[in-house]
């Protein structure tokens, strides 16, 4: 296991650069499918599924979630918070494609 430094002086390992690497992944995901997102955005039942998003990036739908946790911890996407269609939504916050 390599330990690097990150911007905020603490330690990442490979492991947490790959998951890093991944989330952005995801988030180009989600632009792919809304290129110009919506603000206000539209109803949560318009949103992607956790599904579409974890086929997207071919991630199984627990890594996929985790991913997309991750981006809304950082402001980068919104959910639905309840299940629509017995699935979560995820929406992209206006302005959130840069690293």
């Amino acid at each position: 296991m390599t330990l690097n430094t990150d911007n905020d002086g603490g330690t990442m390992t490979d492991d947490d650069h790959i998951f890093e690497q991944k989330t952005w992944v995801m988030l180009k995901a989600m632009y792919s499918i809304i290129p110009d997102a919506l603000s206000p955005p539209p109803e949560p039942a318009e949103w992607p599924k956790t599904r579409q998003l974890a086929d997207l990036c071919d991630e199984d739908i627990y890594t996929a979630r985790l991913l997309l946790l991750s981006l809304e911890k950082k402001g980068k996407v919104l959910c639905s918070h309840r299940s629509i269609g017995n699935s979560l939504r995820w929406y992209p916050v206006s302005g959130t494609t840069d690293e």
